[in-house]
This record gives C-alpha cells, structure tokens and sequence, in this order.
C-alpha cells in the first residue's frame, strides 16, 4: 500500500469515527457522508494517485465536482449528479476538511473557496388520483407479488412514506385498532405517527397473511415487506416495481417511489389540509422544505383570493 493509499485509509476511518461518536449522526446520515468521501478518495486516487488528504486543494476540488457534473445517470437505480446531489457531496467534504483543520492536519479549508451549485426548486410530476388509482390497480398484473405490491403502494401513497421507511417498517408500528402507524427510520432517526386508511389497513392484512407462508430470516422476522426469499426489501426493487405497475397502467410521467409521497402531499394541500400538518405528517423539520408542495393549481389560488381579498366582488 502507497503512502497516499495509507493515508486516505486512515483518514477514512477517522472521518467515519467522528461521524458516529462526536456528531452523534443517524446512521443513513453518516453513511451518506462517508460514501461521499470514498467516491472524492477514489477520484483523488485516480487522478493523483500520490496526493494525500492534506495535499488537497480546492483546485482539486472543482475538479472533482466538474467531474461529478459530467457522470452519466445511473441506469439501475435512477441516480443523477444534479446540483442537488453536488451540494451534498460538497457539504460532505467540507465536514472532512473542517474535521483535518480541527486536528492541525492542514492551515485551511480547501473547501472554503468553493460556492456550491445553485439548486432550484425541483418539483416532480404529481400523479392524479385517477393515476394513482391506475397503478394500484396494475399492481394486479405484477406476478406472484401482486398482493405485496398493492399493499406497498398503498402505504407509500396512503401514508406518505419515504421509500427507506417503508424497507424499515415493523409489523410492531403497525397500530391499526389506532388507524396509526409508528415511522421510526426517517431522516434523522426521528419518531412520528401517521394516520392509516381502511384501504390500506385491508391490503396490508392481506399481504400479512400471505407474507406468513413465506419463510422469513430471523432479522427480517419483524419487517412488514420482505421478498419472497425471507429477506428485506431493498430500495431499487421498489423502484423497479412502481416502474413496472406504471407501465403496465400507462402513466408516461418520470415516476419514482417519491412521486406517491409528493402526489400525498400536494393532494392533501389541494384537499384543505394545513402546511403545518403536512408537515408533521411528512417528518419534514423545517417548514421550508415542505413549501414545495404548495404549487395548488389555479383554480383553487382563484377561489382563496375571491374568498378572502378585502377588495374582492360582492
């Protein structure tokens, strides 16, 4: 092993120490930024194979995130370098750089000199309910799968669940006599409980039912959806399977398992429901990242105004 190979081992190894005991991060958080700077390792390592953490400067650094401009999309899991995933890459390096300037590593942030891309405001195809009616019922045509595929669906739209947290569910946050569900694996590891419809409640029970045939591992033993081999469900398979059902229902939009949760929201806005209790029914932490959801259409924006400008016709 090369001296810088060595160094950026350590480093790493270091970098993910801090993450887990001194920033006390949440697992996924601190996954992602280690993730981040084993690709900026190997990016170093293929184009300056004897730079070491504390060589790097913030030339180094826009090459690095020009680089990430021009990856291609990756075709299995959906993933595209936007500004948006830039800025987080860049936000990992920066925790890294502050972390070697803390210890008297290096005199300065490389990454200091650096403004991160401009992210705008991206807004996915909103399913209407006659879509999302369609992909559920396509679910039907999914194979053998088809009563845990109606059952997930349902849960991403009915509750308004991020894909990791649907993966992470428990049959014990199941609170059904409550018409509640118990979502402890979102971003932040935070707790929050959300309101579960009949129709939901129903395709999950069945898929219950089904799921107890099934010869599950001990430590998926709780997981409400497992694959047919007894094991969890990864993220990439639910995506697959929202991507077949749509097709099979012909609905052409960009759609991914967060259209549902985006669709929940803005249906619930549409509907008369408070931002604040979108809000909690999202896990969001700032009311900020929940004002994206409020592009209601028009004709609704019409009637507020009509309704209630101090100006407006008798």
């Amino acid at each position: 092993m090369s001296t810088a190979e060595k160094s950026w081992s350590e480093a790493l190894k270091n970098f993910s120490r801090h993450l887990r005991m001194e920033r006390a991060l949440a697992r996924n958080t601190a996954s992602a930024y280690l993730s981040d700077l084993e690709d900026f390792a190997r990016f170093v390592a293929e184009n300056h194979p004897t730079l070491t953490p504390e060589q790097v400067t913030t030339e180094h650094i826009r090459g690095y995130i020009l680089d990430l401009g021009s990856r291609v999309a990756d075709e299995q899991t959906g993933t595209t370098y936007t500004a948006t995933s830039q800025s987080r890459r860049l936000s990992s390096l920066r925790s890294f750089f502050h972390l070697l300037l803390i210890e008297n590593r290096i005199t300065e942030n490389p990454t200091e000199q650096i403004e991160g891309p401009k992210i705008g405001r991206y807004l996915p195809d909103v399913l209407s309910p006659e879509e999302v009616e369609a992909i559920i019922e396509a679910t039907a045509l999914t194979g053998k799968q088809a009563t845990r595929n109606r059952a997930i669906v349902e849960m991403l739209y009915g509750c308004g669940l991020r894909v990791s947290e649907l993966t992470a569910l428990r049959i014990s946050d199941l609170f059904f006599k409550e018409e509640l569900v118990r979502v402890a694996e979102g971003k932040g590891g935070k707790l929050r409980w959300v309101p579960i419809n009949g129709e939901a409640m129903r395709c999950v029970e069945e898929w219950l039912t089904e799921r107890s045939s099934i010869e599950i591992f001990a430590q998926f033993s709780d997981r409400v959806f497992v694959n047919y081999q007894g094991k969890g469900l990864s993220r990439q398979s639910v995506f697959k399977m929202v991507r077949k059902a749509a097709l099979i229902a012909g609905v052409t939009k960009e759609l991914s398992p967060h259209s549902f949760r985006h669709s929940f929201a803005t249906h619930l806005l549409e509907g008369g429901a408070s931002i604040r209790q979108v809000q909690e029914m999202l896990g969001h932490s700032s009311l900020n990242t929940t004002e994206i959801y409020t592009h209601l259409d028009s004709h609704r924006l019409a009637q507020t105004i009509d309704q209630y400008h101090p100006l407006r016709k008798e």
